[in-house]
């Protein structure tokens, strides 16, 4: 299986895969603001840190659930992190 779209939603499917075993990646998406070097950090998740553009965009099922922000918050142009829905 291969997700792309909200962060909710890819969450939400990475779950419920996981849970019948069925083996997919999810495709991330945050800012990149050092042109996907690795060098400036903004696009790194919590709580496990990796840089997107780096060792993602595209994330296993097993590599997604660690994340703990998908759905819950992103980062906004100016690197502050901002609560999806929140405007």
């Amino acid at each position: 299986m291969f997700v792309c779209g909200p962060d909710k939603m890819m969450k939400a499917v990475a779950d419920m895969c996981l849970a019948a075993k069925v083996k997919g990646e999810i495709s991330g998406e945050r800012w990149f603001k050092c042109g996907g070097m690795g060098l400036c950090g903004h696009c790194c998740v919590d709580p496990i840190g990796i840089r997107l553009c780096v060792e993602g965009p595209v994330l296993s099922f097993e590599t997604a659930a660690k994340i703990t922000e998908l759905g819950e918050y992103h980062r906004v142009k100016s690197s502050r992190k901002e609560k999806i829905g929140a405007h």
